[in-house]
Parts: C-alpha cells; sequence; structure tokens
C-alpha cells in the first residue's frame, strides 16, 4: 500500500517509478493507493483507510514538516501502539534518519521539529518513527556532514572559483545542499566541459555554457589506462 503527498522532488517521480518496479515483479502488489493533503485531516482519513487493509505503508512525502505531522497521526490514529505495522520514506537528502533545521545549520533526529520552538508532542512523534524505516542515497553521520560542508566552503575559496566572503552569499547560503555530495561529480565533469568548449573556440559566451548539447558532446571523455 503506497500513499503520497504532492511535492517538489520525491512525490512527482517517485511514485510512478516505484509502481513501475512493482508491476514487474509478480510477488508483489500495491493493494491500496491514495493521495493525501498536508493536511490533519486527510492524513487521518488515509491512515484510517489503512488500518484493515495494509501492514506496509511506503509514505511518499518530500516536506519535513509534513513528515512530521504525519507521525504525529499515526500516533493519534492508534496506529504506533501496534507492531504490525511498518510506515516506509523515501528520499534524496543523503541525511539518513537525520534533518536539518530550518537555518540549514544543525542536524538532528528526524522526528523532531526543525523551527527550534518545542510543540510538546517530540514523544508522540518518537512512537510513530520507532514504526518506520527510511530509505535514502546514502547514510552518513551527522560529523561526517559537517566535515565535507567545510570542505565544500573551503574549496569555493580556491581556483578556478575563488569566491569567499561576499562572494558567498548570507549565511544560509554558505551552507551546501545536501545534494552536493551526490552531484559534486557532475560539476566536475560540468566544469571540464566548459573548459573543453573554451578551448575549442577560444572564447566562452552565456549561449555556448546553456547550449546543452553542445555541453553535453564536450563532456565525453575516455578512461585512461
Amino acid at each position: 500500500m503506497k500513499i503520497k503527498i504532492n511535492s517538489f522532488r520525491v512525490g512527482y517521480f517517485f511514485p510512478q517509478d516505484f509502481q513501475n518496479v512493482v508491476n514487474a515483479n509478480p510477488n508483489l502488489t500495491i493493494v491500496y493507493n491514495q493521495q493525501m493533503a498536508a493536511t490533519t485531516a486527510s492524513m487521518h482519513n488515509a491512515l484510517t483507510q489503512i488500518k484493515n487493509r495494509s501492514r506496509i505503508v511506503i509514505a511518499n512525502i518530500d516536506n519535513i514538516a509534513t513528515r512530521r505531522d504525519f507521525l504525529l497521526a499515526i500516533t493519534d490514529t492508534g496506529i504506533s501502539q501496534s507492531n504490525e505495522y511498518v510506515f516506509i520514506f523515501a528520499q534524496l537528502r543523503s541525511l539518513g534518519m537525520l534533518q536539518q533545521s530550518e537555518q540549514f545549520i544543525l542536524f538532528d533526529d528526524f522526528w523532531k521539529v526543525t523551527t527550534g520552538v518545542d510543540d510538546g508532542r517530540g514523544g508522540d512523534a518518537l512512537k510513530a518513527a520507532r514504526r518506520t524505516i527510511i530509505v535514502d542515497l546514502e547514510n552518513q553521520s551527522n560529523s561526517q556532514i559537517d566535515i565535507f560542508n567545510a570542505k565544500v566552503v573551503s574549496e569555493f575559496g580556491k581556483p578556478p572559483f575563488n569566491c569567499v566572503n561576499e562572494c558567498m552569499g548570507g549565511p544560509n547560503d554558505q551552507i551546501p545542499s545536501s545534494y552536493a555530495r551526490s552531484l559534486h561529480d557532475t560539476t566536475y565533469a560540468y566544469l571540464r566541459a566548459l573548459n573543453k568548449t573554451t578551448e575549442k573556440f577560444g572564447y566562452l559566451t552565456k549561449d555556448l555554457a546553456r547550449n546543452g548539447t553542445l555541453i553535453n558532446n564536450m563532456s565525453k571523455g575516455g578512461i585512461s589506462r
């Protein structure tokens, strides 16, 4: 059984991909599928429908605040009291069971509030969190993430970026995105393609840099032996 909420990243692509995978396996069946709104009433309704239909639920929620509301709804509907249910969250943040605060500075457990204001329901969210599994690209400790983020900021101050101080923007702009750990090699390939484009034409204009077909061709390389 799976439920989803309209979202920007995972929520747009994951449901169809997941359904294609399940349909290709004769041993797996999606018995129920419902799209929720990001409201308490809609969540309670979806969870009520779940109770007698399935025990394994894939919840497709990209927004961390909405995800916590969903955890609270699991507890409020009494589902968290039973060890028969498991909720699986799919995400692409490479944070595993962690999440970032709204200021993108601190890392904390995924069931906690991110605003820094305790709403007194941490215990209720934790009860539901104990019935969940998070499937992510990778799962690193917050110490590893902090080391990587510091290195990214440091490297941007060196050639060819030479970006320091005001160039890096405000405080929140200086915190690397969680996707940086997955896309740094793509950025490197793109910059190499720009270099090759400059070498071929003797210059680099905005139109050349934004020519996707050209940059894709310039990104092709080989393997050194």
